[in-house]
């Protein structure tokens, strides 16, 4: 992050972390809290470590990062990411069917594991098929791989049909509730068909969900469908990817509770790509 867009950043979310000065101490500024939080999201580094580096304690640091990360979710997901009308979604659709030869798509879908120290009393409630403990980032991409839609914080010891449906995507999917457009005729032939989102073969096949056809007995035509399936939803897999290497967080087991992890993964979500810092430059 270049000095210019934390600035900005920090004009638009320091009012939100200004503390009142007490007679027994002064607070820390916004700006260092937003230093904290932000090498904390970058490096990975633990609470103990930050807490000698920035003279504060381990329990203030931790209350810090988890302010600081609800206040930048509230403050972008209005901006960064909101909600894509009828016109914002046929632009989308347009942008697949451009870059790879795949009409009527919406977004790829695909669900991330995000590693998290086992919660007390949990049970397996948290425990993935991975072999590790989890809380589960489900994404929606467009075509360049910029986030439209993200639920986060479901247990990872559920399949990904089970966090899909329970998740509030998932729901207003069902409910056609996204303001998705109507079916329309795909061009270049007479076939009409819904707008859908891709996803791999973990997710259930609905109306508005495509995954590939099962790789067996494949004739030539379904495997150039799973082909360019494939290359679609390949979008939200690089996204996972450039978010990993972006905040080093995600590199390593999350000490924090769930809902803490949540807003953890909220607040990178929000602020990993071009679009965030377009909007800071644009005000």
């Amino acid at each position: 992050m270049t000095p210019s867009t934390f600035q900005l950043l920090l004009q638009k979310v320091g009012p939100y972390l200004e503390k009142r000065s007490t007679n027994f101490r002064k607070p820390l500024s916004p700006e260092e809290r937003l230093i904290i939080t932000l090498r904390y999201l970058a490096s990975g580094e633990n609470h103990m470590s930050l807490s000698f580096h920035f003279r504060a304690g381990v329990s203030t640091v931790r209350g810090i990062i988890k302010e600081t990360c609800q206040v930048l979710w509230t403050v972008l997901q209005s901006e960064v990411m909101p909600m894509p009308d009828k016109q914002q979604w046929l632009n989308i659709a347009a942008d697949f069917g451009t870059r790879f030869d795949f009409p009527h798509c919406l977004g790829a879908t695909d669900g991330k594991h995000i590693r998290i120290k086992k919660p007390n009393n949990s049970g397996s409630k948290f425990y993935n098929y991975k072999g590790f403990f989890s809380i589960v980032l489900l994404a929606v991409t467009d075509a360049s791989g910029k986030f439209v839609i993200v639920d986060v914080g479901s247990c990872g010891g559920n399949s990904d049909d089970g966090f899909f449906s329970r998740s509030a995507f998932g729901k207003r999917l069902l409910e056609n509730k996204l303001h998705l457009p109507n079916e329309t005729v795909i061009p270049g032939t007479n076939i009409t068909t819904p707008y859908v989102f891709v996803a791999d073969d973990a997710f259930p096949l609905r109306n508005n969900i495509m995954k590939p056809f099962p790789h067996r007995q494949l004739t030539r035509e379904k495997e150039i469908f799973n082909y360019r399936l494939s290359r679609a939803r390949n979008s939200v897999e690089c996204s996972f990817g450039r978010l990993a290497q972006m905040w080093r967080i995600l590199h390593r087991l999350m000490e924090e509770k769930p809902d803490s992890a949540t807003d953890v993964v909220k607040a990178i979500t929000v602020h990993f790509d071009t679009r965030a810092t377009r909007i800071y430059h644009r005000q």
